[in-house]
């Protein structure tokens, strides 16, 4: 018998059909199990969570493939599918395990704007630039987040008496240990801000002029944020992020709107130049160039509101 989900070939049966979400499903778990071995038994945790975030990414597919060909639920399930698999894998894996949040955040990113957009009056394209803008938003929350997961308290001076106080007593390891988890959160939670950025940035540029502003804002945000990071693996996640959106962005101005090439490819060669300069060139630190990057990212924010209400339609359907 014939396929019924969307395969039309005559070599192609429902019963192989059947096979490809199934199968994606058991590499999934298979590679899950292999990542939990690889970091617990293996002492290999960053090759566990390399195989953990791949067995997301199959989770996703079994999703999409179980449902394919009915109407709203492939988002639902494929954003289901791939945060279900990356939260076992936060669960199951030891050291690391935080690298793993792109892959639940996405998923469960993608599954909210399929679960909204299964309304007739929700458009999915508006939905996810809607979602892009929040996402970027509350990536700017994700240091103090960082901070409030571990056990250290940053204490608060209100008094000449607490300044002049006797500190507390600081364990070496406890501390060290609490720092490696806050910047493994950190890594975990830019990474998964420009895993939606470079997922969520074609979709938006599908809306028009405003949708692709809001798609170079956002990868603009992201790559500036990287001022406020210490460590070499957080910069370089911050940076490659911005990079990957404003590339997604690129090439999907060049496929989409034709009629945009020229100025866009100016425009886009441009601002990823001079980002990239100003961040991975040694500067004197200075007051003024802090105020410019600061005053820089303020603006890039503050257009993020007025971009998402247009990009969405929301201004057109209330102006109408």
């Amino acid at each position: 018998f014939q396929a019924e989900d969307g395969i039309r070939d005559t070599s192609v049966t429902g019963v192989q059909t059947c096979a490809l979400p199934i199968s994606s499903a058991v590499v999934a778990v298979a590679l899950l199990a292999a990542g939990v071995v690889l970091s617990r038994a293996q002492d290999e945790p960053e090759v566990g969570v390399a195989v953990a975030f791949a067995a997301a990414a199959y989770g996703g597919v079994a999703g999409l493939l179980f449902t394919d060909g009915l109407a709203g639920l492939p988002l639902i399930a494929a954003g289901g599918g791939a945060a279900g698999v990356a939260v076992i894998g936060l669960l199951g894996l030891d050291e690391k395990r935080a690298l793993v949040l792109p892959g639940a955040v996405a998923g469960v990113v993608i599954a909210v704007c399929g679960a909204i957009t299964r309304q007739d009056w929700f458009e999915v394209s508006s939905v996810t630039t809607v979602a892009l803008a929040i996402v970027v938003l509350i990536g700017s929350l994700a240091p103090w987040f960082a901070l409030r997961v571990t056990g250290t308290d940053v204490e608060q001076w209100y008094s000449v008496a607490d300044i002049t106080a006797d500190p507390d007593e600081i364990d070496p390891r406890e501390l060290g240990a609490d720092a490696r988890l806050a910047h493994d959160l950190l890594v975990g939670l830019s990474g998964a801000v420009g895993l939606v950025l470079v997922l969520l940035a074609p979709v938006a540029v599908q809306r028009g002029l405003a949708g692709a502003l809001l798609a170079v804002a956002a990868s603009v945000v992201v790559m500036l944020r990287t001022r406020q990071y210490r460590t070499r693996a957080t910069v370089l996640v911050g940076l490659g992020s911005g990079l990957a959106g404003l590339a997604a962005t690129a090439i999907t101005v060049v496929v989409a709107q034709p009629d945009w090439r020229p100025t866009a490819a100016v425009v886009l060669a441009a601002a990823g130049s001079v980002l990239l300069v100003l961040t991975l060139v040694p500067q004197t630190p200075s007051v003024r160039q802090g105020r410019a990057g600061d005053i820089a990212e303020t603006i890039c924010l503050l257009a993020l509101l007025p971009l998402t209400v247009v990009a969405s339609g929301l201004f057109a359907a209330v102006s109408g």
